[in-house]
């Protein structure tokens, strides 16, 4: 199966306030964003160069480097791929130049390392990277509930389909009922659990996300 698509956020007063909280909370749940009481922000971050910006994960992290995945049109405006004029910032505001970007071949995807060192005390005790639960991605079913994430937005919506081919993107990927936002592309994909699901690549006319999956991140992450 084939699709083509273009893929381009006193007691009268507090009687008040509980129904203003009321329809704020309705108006917050229907237009399809969520309370962002969970953790899933602190795994994502800002991807920038001078003349793109999106989001980006934290894959994982060690005593001596931090993998970011994003997509790689998001960083289409560095210089080169020792990673010059790409810029990630955290959650916690801290930010850091990238030291070295790797593009996965045939895919919209690409590993940027960044040196342990040149993040702030702070920031370095507050990394957390995505949960990557092979069988829980495996277990995906059509009409699933998942989040989207990304520049500091966490948004709902239904998988479409776990595996069809997109000729905008010439391979398989996983397809989701919900529209994301400028900023977004890079950002994750995630079940309820928080469990990581892929990368969010673009979004068509009539509010699909293309998404890369974890099977395709994981078979490119091993071919490096």
């Amino acid at each position: 199966m084939q699709r083509q698509k273009r893929y381009k956020i006193a007691a009268a007063i507090l009687v008040f306030l509980l129904f203003v909280a009321m329809v704020v909370f309705r108006i917050g749940h229907h237009s399809g964003n969520r309370s962002e009481d969970n953790k899933i922000t602190d795994v994502i971050v800002k991807v920038s160069t001078e003349h793109t910006y999106g989001s980006g994960v934290i894959w994982r992290f060690d005593e001596e480097q931090v993998i970011i995945l994003t997509a790689a049109h998001v960083v289409a405006g560095a210089d080169g791929d020792d990673g010059s004029g790409v810029t990630i910032t955290f959650h916690d505001t801290g930010t850091a130049m990238a030291q070295k970007v790797e593009y996965a071949p045939g895919t919209d995807l690409v590993f940027v390392t960044i040196p342990i060192g040149n993040l702030k005390a702070w920031t370095q005790r507050s990394l957390r990277a995505v949960t990557q639960d092979k069988a829980a991605f495996d277990a995906l079913s059509q009409e699933a509930p998942v989040l989207l994430a990304g520049d500091g937005k966490v948004l709902t919506g239904t998988v479409e389909e776990t595996w069809i081919y997109v000729t905008d993107f010439s391979q398989h990927m996983l397809l989701v009922d919900g529209e994301i936002q400028p900023g977004m592309s890079g950002g994750g994909l995630f079940d309820e659990q928080e469990n990581f699901l892929g990368i969010l690549l673009g979004c068509s006319s009539d509010g699909e996300t293309a998404v890369l999956p974890l099977s395709v991140i994981l078979a490119a992450w091993e071919a490096r």
